[in-house]
């Protein structure tokens, strides 16, 4: 079916947190036992109250904590509306607090939640194409500083502003080479270093500069005898 068809991209695979890895087989399995639509579980003053399971009129599969008839407390749920799984802090019958929603097809998203709303700091998230970001969130945007993979296995270490590449970051590319310096835009602009996957340095000179440097075609657009800074993702020549 959908959930055991899901798998994590070889090239994040070992960046996620590792309690992610099983995570979706173990939750349909924990809620394959959760059948009946009739309330299984701890009651008290006549309502739902302590732990219990049921299969809700809306589709709903729910095991965990109860209070006063609603959900509340650790509990796992899988949505009938959206397949959705969401394992993690419920209060007052939504989720509320730390944890864990798989969306189908192939999203992650680890934070603090006020109902599905994510809620301002440090998340963790599995994008649908496969990239893999852990950082801050503001705005349900990447904001502040954060990092990010790529599907080619490229990361960014750096700042952010509603999610584009804004301030001070570095590139690290899979083949080895490494760029450092600021972006503008979501594209390196200004003034840049750069380290190819061999060693061979190059830094980006200002308007004054005069010298030309030669340096080894690597993982970036650097390219030899090439003076100047990066306008616009590309180096100004």
């Amino acid at each position: 079916d959908v959930y055991k068809s899901f798998t994590f991209p070889t090239v994040t695979r070992s960046r996620v947190p590792r309690h992610w890895l099983n995570f979706v087989e173990e939750s349909i399995s924990e809620l394959a036992t959760v059948t009946n639509n009739v309330y299984d579980g701890q009651v008290a003053k006549g309502v739902r109250q302590g732990l219990g399971q049921i299969v809700l009129p809306n589709g709903d599969i729910y095991k965990g904590n109860w209070k006063s008839d609603l959900r509340h407390g650790a509990g796992l749920c899988k949505f009938g509306e959206t397949g959705a799984i969401f394992k993690g802090e419920w209060r007052d019958g939504k989720p509320n607090g730390n944890g864990i929603l798989f969306s189908l097809p192939n999203e992650i998203i680890e934070a603090r939640f006020d109902g599905f709303k994510i809620i301002d700091g440090q998340v963790k998230i599995l994008f649908t194409n496969g990239e893999y970001y852990e950082g801050n969130f503001k705005n349900n945007h990447r904001n502040s500083t954060g990092i990010h993979y790529y599907a080619n296995a490229d990361f960014y270490d750096g700042e952010w502003q509603n999610d584009k590449r804004i301030g001070r970051g570095r590139i690290f590319a899979a083949g080895g080479g490494k760029l450092n310096g600021m972006f503008i835009e979501d594209k390196a602009d200004g003034f840049v270093e750069f380290e190819d996957k061999d060693g061979n340095m190059f830094q980006t000179e200002n308007d004054e500069a005069k010298a030309v440097k030669k340096v080894k075609k690597g993982a970036s657009d650097v390219g030899a005898n090439t003076p100047g800074s990066f306008i616009n993702g590309k180096l100004y020549q």
